[in-house]
């Protein structure tokens, strides 16, 4: 692997599932897992010198005929033993609901229940390529009484081809949508009202804070959300109105339109809302208007300070500039979620905001020290004389960011300077040129505001540290036993490496050629390791969960619903469940389970999720763990 020159940059300052079916639904998914199970039990009495022929995969789940009535879906197919890819898509042939390999069964999220058919294609790669076969499902309508159209599924089996030639073009080979943005809309479950089936309370909706940012005088359009675990037709109804703006709301969407005063007599407003349905109402929630100076936008996320918060600010960008900015911060999106498959699986733990902050002059100084261009953030190469080191007014960055998303929790400045520069701060602000190494730079220097990670090249300081660097990366202990990171020597081409932190002796890495050291390399274990606590830091494993509140009831005979919501990808996640302490085996993995119709008295259930991508094996913070618990009374 080539790697491009050493880093120029220094850090500156000290500083299966059964998830959301119906029970029938949830009958008929175990039936074909069984079906599946005594498939593969048979499969193996077989005498294996037979010659047996291998066909592709086809669906065990949903079955034929099947209406889906849920938002969430499991997907499964009849075996595990050759390679699989599923789309599922609201168009034939379409993906844009799911475009992954599987192994066998998977939960797909955000099915429309809007009476459409969702269509399902199921790839499986054979020795002559990739053959498929298609399926059609009916949804049901939220709005209508009829529970659905009557049309069931077709089976289109397209595995044979031309005779005598191999199979299709390979799936997810074309363009992949990712619409996984971690944004919270509405995610409910069956209503259920028959005998024995849950009911629901307040404690079982959520209505979902927001903050967002206007630029005074003009019109902001924003969309209010709720959580709960049962459908139906959730009704938004408002509070309180705000002060310093004009506000409208669709009671059946929750979109808004505020408009916001000229010259308002405060920096912020709010106003408040619940949602409603069928007599059950939640509790209150506030949406936060910041009336700021500068134009920000969130971009992917939530905007509650729920989640890891990054900030990416225009710096020397006149406003005719503006969309040069905006190119610059989609690609380092993708280049950031791209970079390590595990990162990709981070994404919805991440709100990502913009700031279109305007600089009178565009550019940059050549020298921190010369103020030649006039821009918003005074930046300036040669900081510390150090011509790369490319450097911000702090003060003047933290004013911008506070005042149009203070929940921040990483700061990136783009700097408009085709010059090569960056710096990373203690403080939580990196800074980026765009030069033509600016992705693999702000990375970097990411890895180094945001993870802690330090530099691992051998140039420019003069002295080893007297004390342990608090850098996950970075050590004066050469034991291979008591290394900060001996509990990954010897994997993933972890070592001892002496050279590091601007010494050539006396400092310690964990490898030879990490992304600390040179651009284009990978992160490594250790690193990898630090970034992905850093995101669970900031996230949480858990968003949230319902029923709100630790202490809920229901009444005898009826079961309870218990929904989590993972901050990251659940694939990610070993999910457990207990039950007065004693785990259900049967429902590991899953984020929604149903409970209590054969409980005469109190009880207590518990889920503990935990990290099991294998990234992490040292968490002495429990960053990556976290648990979920109810005591429920009976009614």
């Amino acid at each position: 692997m080539k790697f491009s020159s050493y880093l120029l940059t220094t850090i500156v300052g000290s500083q299966l599932l059964i998830t959301g079916c119906s029970e029938q639904a949830r009958q008929d998914l175990q039936e074909a897992l069984d079906r599946l199970e005594q498939d593969q039990v048979e499969d193996e009495a077989t005498d294996t010198n037979q010659e047996q022929t291998v066909e592709a995969a086809t669906l065990k789940f949903p079955t034929p005929g099947m209406v889906i009535t849920t938002t969430e879906l499991i997907v499964a197919a009849n075996q595990r033993e050759q390679p699989m890819w599923l789309d599922v898509g609201t168009t034939k042939g379409g993906s844009d609901l799911y475009n992954q390999a599987i192994v066998n069964g998977v939960q797909v999220n955000g099915i429309p229940l809007n009476g459409e058919p969702i269509y399902i294609t199921l790839w499986t790669e054979l020795s002559d390529g990739w053959h498929k076969r298609e399926y059609e499902f009916a949804t049901i309508s939220k709005t209508s009484n009829d529970g659905g159209s009557d049309t069931g599924s077709n089976d289109n089996d397209n595995t044979d081809g031309t005779s005598g030639e191999g199979g299709e073009e390979k799936p997810g080979s074309g363009n992949d949508t990712d619409t996984n943005t971690g944004t919270d809309t509405p995610d409910q479950g069956d209503m259920n009202t028959g005998g024995g089936s849950p009911t629901a309370t307040p404690e079982d909706v959520q209505a979902i804070p927001a903050t967002y940012s206007v630029t005074r005088g003009e019109t902001l359009n924003g969309q209010l959300a709720l959580r709960t675990t049962y459908d139906g037709a959730w009704e938004y109804a408002l509070m309180s109105q705000p002060q310093y703006g004009e506000l409208s709301l669709d009671a059946q969407t929750g979109a808004f339109t505020y408009s916001a005063e000229s010259n308002p007599a405060e920096n912020e407003d709010q106003f408040r809302f619940v949602v409603r349905h069928n007599g059950i109402e939640s509790s209150v929630a506030s949406v936060d208007i910041r009336l700021s100076q500068h134009k920000g936008k969130t971009l992917q996320g939530r905007s509650d300070g729920v989640g890891a918060d990054l900030v990416i600010v225009a710096e020397g960008f006149t406003q005719a500039e503006m969309s040069k900015f905006h190119s610059a911060v989609d690609d380092y999106i993708d280049f950031m979620f791209g970079y390590e498959a595990e990162f990709a699986g981070q994404k919805s733990a991440w709100n990502i905001h913009r700031i279109d902050l305007v600089s009178q002059q565009s550019g940059s100084d050549a020298n921190i020290n010369v103020n030649t261009v006039n821009t918003a953030l005074d930046s300036g190469f040669n900081c510390s004389n150090i011509q790369r080191l490319l450097c911000v007014d702090t003060s003047k960055t933290f004013a911008v960011v506070n005042d149009v998303f203070p929940q921040w929790d990483n700061i990136l400045v783009i700097v408009n300077s085709s010059t090569y520069g960056g710096a990373g701060y203690g403080s939580g602000i990196g800074t980026v040129s765009l030069s033509a190494s600016a992705k693999d730079v702000a990375l970097h220097e990411m890895a180094h505001s945001f993870a802690g990670l330090g530099d691992e090249y051998e140039y420019g300081g003069s002295s080893v540290p007297t004390r342990e660097p608090s850098d996950a990366n970075l050590t004066i202990n050469n034991n291979l036993d008591s290394v900060k990171w001996a509990h990954w020597i010897g994997v993933d081409n972890i070592g001892l490496f002496e050279g590091g932190r601007y010494v050539s002796n006396g400092v310690w890495r964990p490898t030879e050629s990490s992304m600390m050291r040179y651009l284009g390399a990978p992160f490594y274990a250790v690193n990898k390791e630090a970034w992905t606590l850093s995101v669970y830091q900031h996230s949480k494993v858990l968003s949230g969960a319902l029923p709100l509140g630790r202490n809920v009831s229901h009444e005898r005979g009826a079961d309870k619903r218990f929904k989590l919501y993972p901050s990251m990808d659940a694939n990610a996640l070993d999910i457990r469940w207990f039950v007065n302490g004693v785990e259900r085996v049967e429902w590991r993995g899953e984020t929604l389970v149903e409970f209590g119709r054969d409980q005469q008295s109190q009880y207590e259930i518990k889920a503990i999720l935990k990290d099991k991508t294998g990234v992490i094996r040292h968490d002495p913070n429990q960053y990556a763990t976290q648990t979920a618990s109810w005591t429920v009374s009976i009614k």
